[in-house]
């Protein structure tokens, strides 16, 4: 447990978090400004927190020293950095000798469950316990209070290339909005549905559900730019949404990059026998995010398969494939191929591929 190296005196809090003895908005326009402040660890280490850092404070509810779980912590983002009486030098804010007071002015990241207490309808059930919500809700907070650094990376779910989030990381989806009459909350999207003119969603409705281990939940993007969704293979099936695979590479014909089919992308077995065909076979994987592939965290593999067949794509064009291309991907965990259900058409045998509902690409 981090402390400041000053006494230690436990602020008072509200179950909301709000300081009891935070300064006045006057006291605090004459405190002085810093960049940054420390705290030293319970290893004797100095931990420096600085303007933009993200951090673990100790809830309200909990006395300084006592053991807790890390995604149990209050998440904050720093905004500004005050303090009076701190003998110490303005760059860096650290504490001096003597008595010595710091408050931080946060903005909060909402738990899923804090969420739900504000937006009616919203399902804290389908979010980890890892994932929280950052807001314009600000406050002042004693720096007494602050724990470790941490990172909460941002989830684009609509990202092709979205980095990997491993199930045990602090991420955000979700913005919520305080300061209207009415709690607002919006998903971090690239796209949203007026650019797209259709629903950025499953075509049920539902929110993806990262806790949900059923197989057929496993959600299937299509990365086309004017498309941009993930559907559950459940939905997709139940409402028709497949067709033959005429092709081990049907799938190279859905580009991250274009709404158009590569022109090159109908000769791809014409290319195949000059490529590596791990390569190839990571191009041709679908791009799919679930529970039930845990090996690839929340975000699933739509990064890898991005890369092979961006990778693909220009080796047709003739680029050499680099050398070391199987450094930027976890090949193992992104080929699903095996780990998903065996779709085939009734009394054939022929195998099927699941397709957008926009623009019936075979994803």
């Amino acid at each position: 447990m981090s402390s400041i190296r000053a006494p230690r005196k436990r602020p008072k809090k509200t179950s909301v978090g709000g300081d009891l003895s935070a300064p006045t908005p006057a006291q605090w326009a004459k405190m002085t400004s810093y960049g940054s402040f420390v705290v030293t660890d319970a290893q004797g280490q100095e931990v420096v927190f600085r303007l933009g850092d993200t951090a673990a404070v100790l809830p309200g509810n909990k006395k300084i020293g006592e053991a807790l779980e890390l995604h149990k912590y209050w998440v904050v983002k720093i905004m500004a950095i005050r303090g009076k009486n701190v003998l110490a030098t303005k760059s860096r804010g650290t504490r001096g000798k003597g008595k010595s007071e710091y408050w931080i002015k946060i903005r909060w990241f909402y738990s899923p469950t804090e969420v739900s207490w504000r937006i009616p309808g919203f399902q804290a059930a389908h979010c980890s316990k890892y994932e929280r919500i950052y807001s314009d809700h600000s406050e002042l907070v004693s720096a007494l209070t602050f724990n470790e650094l941490l990172s909460v990376q941002k989830f684009h779910e609509d990202d092709p290339d979205q980095p990997r989030i491993d199930c045990d990381q602090f991420y955000t989806r979700y913005f919520l909005k305080t300061s209207s009459k009415q709690a607002q909350i919006s998903s971090y999207i690239l796209k949203t549905s007026m650019d797209l003119g259709h629903s950025v969603g499953c075509i049920c409705g539902k929110p993806y559900d990262v806790n949900s281990a059923e197989l057929f939940h496993i959600m299937h993007l299509c990365p086309r730019p004017r498309c941009r969704g993930f559907y559950h293979s459940c939905c997709l099936l139940e409402h028709g949404y497949w067709t033959r695979m005429t092709h081990p590479l049907l799938r190279l014909s859905n580009s991250p990059d274009t709404d158009e089919i590569p022109m090159f992308a109908s000769k791809s077995s014409k290319y195949a026998a000059r490529l590596p065909a791990d390569l190839l076979l990571l191009a041709a994987q679908p791009m799919v995010r679930g529970a039930a592939l845990d090996s690839l965290g929340l975000a699933g593999n739509c990064h890898d398969v991005t890369f092979a067949r961006r990778t693909v794509y220009a080796a047709m064009q003739g680029t050499k494939v680099p050398d070391k291309w199987r450094d930027c991907v976890d090949l193992a965990a992104a080929v699903v191929d095996s780990h998903l259900p065996m779709l085939e058409l009734d009394g054939t045998g022929e195998e099927l591929v699941l397709m957008c509902p926009h623009c019936h690409g075979p994803i």
